[in-house]
């Protein structure tokens, strides 16, 4: 039987919250014949077993994730969230025989904010053996925290064969979900996040709802599910579009996969996600740049495709105050925000060989000694002065056989932004005698341009 012991965690810097005081006090006097645990700074200096737990400027929530285990192992029990309400007491748990238990947080998705383990669990230390701290601060769930628990159990099919998994109702049910089997609710307080931790949960939440929003607008403009049911042509109209989207569809790839067998065949890019291609065919695999990132998205195809050493990622990702610049991509400050983020995360696999440089074109250049680049791609301003000036300030920085590359060769007013990029670049080549020859576009509605050096090596 697991024994008879309640743990709970309160780190860091604040005073424990009387909310959570209040919760904590409930939780006692449901049981009192059990033994009951709070640790805290003071407490937590001996146990020992992992040294990461102590590093004060660590997330409090990482620092709780490694805490709750070690506690499990040298005494047993059971393990709360300091956020959690009971409904009721934990002694039908005791019924177990398993010397694990842990509880769905969704359908095969267990959470570690309730833990209960026999003490000296051999598999319990193979966990707190296994940790991952993150070596820079910051909070990875995949690290020591939930999805580290649950990994771990998925991975090792001995030990899921020997546990208990509650249902999500028993201690993840929602204030109207309750039902005879939850023994508690999870308030979800996050009370390890400061007030900067919640913007960026804020602005994400926010975005979210805003495409829900607007899928179901669509969704009701289009009277989709009117039409399914009253329209008697139904099933022959549904049976043509899907014919009609897959046949679109079909030629779409046919024409992507005809330009990739033309730009691995020739010379040429017929499209701006093939430019690894030619990268790569004439060994110019050392240092590359991105300007203008936004989302990250370009930025992932050329390293997914591009056999460099090192890709840098240069954007202020932050609104341009000037009335001058008339562009849709000058967003406020919070979307930039969010487009750091996605950035972030698609990159993340990358992280070895990327550097971001959140800054503007114009400070990161001085970051770069001349003649360093293997390619360089401009996809920031988009205005003649902007480009031209982006063009002379990198160009500098570009090896004599690399490659200087941009995105939208256009001019004139197009969806709200002013583009003078196809007068820059022609400006450019004329300004530094480059052989016009050398200057190639892209054959897509946004056309890139790209400038072949003299001399390559194949």
């Amino acid at each position: 039987m697991i024994e008879k012991n309640i743990h709970q965690i309160w780190v860091g810097e604040n005073k424990l919250e009387e909310k959570f005081v209040k919760c904590t006090n409930e939780i006692k006097s449901m049981h009192k014949d059990w033994n009951y645990y709070l640790w805290n700074e003071e407490n937590i200096l001996s146990l020992g077993m992992r040294k990461e737990y102590l590093d004060k400027l660590r997330c409090p929530a990482e620092r709780a994730d490694i805490i709750r285990l070690i506690v499990l192992y040298k005494f047993g029990g059971f393990y709360l969230d300091i956020d959690f309400k009971l409904i009721r007491p934990l002694d039908d748990l005791l019924k177990h025989k398993e010397n694990f238990i842990i509880a769905e947080l969704k359908k095969n998705r267990v959470n570690n904010a309730f833990l209960a383990s026999k003490k000296s669990n051999p598999y319990v230390l193979k966990m707190i053996k296994d940790l991952k701290p993150r070596i820079f601060y910051g909070y990875d769930k995949n690290a020591a925290g939930p999805l580290f628990v649950n990994d771990f159990i998925r991975k090792n099919k001995d030990f899921r064969n020997k546990i208990k998994i509650l249902p999500v109702s028993s201690f993840y049910a929602l204030e109207n979900e309750i039902v005879e089997e939850t023994f508690g609710i999870h308030l979800v307080e996050r009370s390890w996040l400061s007030e900067d931790g919640w913007k960026p949960r804020a602005l994400v939440a926010e975005r979210k709802l805003y495409l829900a929003e607007r899928e179901i607008n669509e969704l009701k403009n289009t009277k989709r599910i009117s039409s399914v049911i009253t329209n008697k042509n139904t099933k022959i109209n549904l049976i043509s579009k899907v014919f009609i989207n897959f046949f679109k569809h079909y030629l779409i790839n046919l024409k992507s996969n005809f330009f990739l067998y033309l730009s691995r065949k020739t010379n040429k890019v017929f499209h701006r996600n093939y430019l690894p291609i030619l990268l790569n065919k004439y060994n110019l695999n050392g240092v590359g740049l991105e300007i203008g990132v936004k989302k990250g998205i370009f930025s992932e195809i050329i390293l997914n495709n591009w056999q460099c050493k090192s890709f840098n990622v240069v954007d202020p990702w932050k609104n341009l105050n000037d009335e001058t610049y008339i562009d849709s991509a000058n967003v406020d400050d919070d979307q930039h925000y969010l487009f750091y983020l996605e950035a972030r995360v698609r990159l993340a696999k990358h992280k070895s060989k990327t550097t971001f440089h959140k800054m503007t074109s114009a400070e990161a250049v001085k970051k770069f000694p001349d003649n360093h680049f293997d390619f360089i791609y401009i996809d920031a301003r988009h205005g003649y002065h902007e480009v031209l000036e982006d063009l002379n300030l990198w160009g500098k920085k570009l090896k004599k056989n690399g490659i200087l590359a941009g995105h939208d060769y256009l001019n004139g007013e197009i969806n709200g932004t002013v583009f003078g990029v196809k007068k820059a670049v022609n400006n450019y080549i004329i300004n530094n005698k480059i052989n016009k020859k050398r200057l190639k576009i892209t054959y897509e509605p946004w056309p890139s341009f790209y400038i072949i050096p003299e001399e390559i090596k194949k």
